[in-house]
């Protein structure tokens, strides 16, 4: 079990929609067209404050979404959408992190 498990289990679990983009292209119209799946996954959510380090340096807006998911989650790739809090999120940057044979995935994902 990963320390994201163990934070996950003592804070208590924090559940979001991923929709895996499974195809993206622009209609005649020039309007965006995509084709999603959807499900539900856990782990630690955080909205960026103005203060935060990835918002003062500028890779990411005041209001955008860090997340720290189990890595047994599959599909969690740049381009896909986490959906928490009713509002949608494009995933920008994933990094994976393993020790010992478990880990945990942090996404940083940018409102839609």
């Amino acid at each position: 079990m990963s320390y994201i498990d163990d934070i996950v289990k003592s804070t208590g679990e924090e559940r979001a929609t991923l929709k895996v983009v499974e195809k993206s292209d622009i209609n005649r119209y020039g309007d965006a067209d995509e084709s999603v799946t959807e499900k539900k996954i856990t782990g630690v959510f955080e909205l960026l404050s103005d203060e935060r380090e990835e918002v003062t340096e500028g890779n990411f807006d005041s209001g955008d979404l860090r997340a720290y998911i189990p890595a047994g989650f599959e599909n969690i790739e740049e381009g896909n959408i986490l959906v928490f809090q009713d509002k949608e999120y494009r995933i920008q940057d994933v990094q994976r992190y393993a020790v010992a044979g478990e880990g945990h995935i942090e996404v940083g994902a940018s409102r839609k």
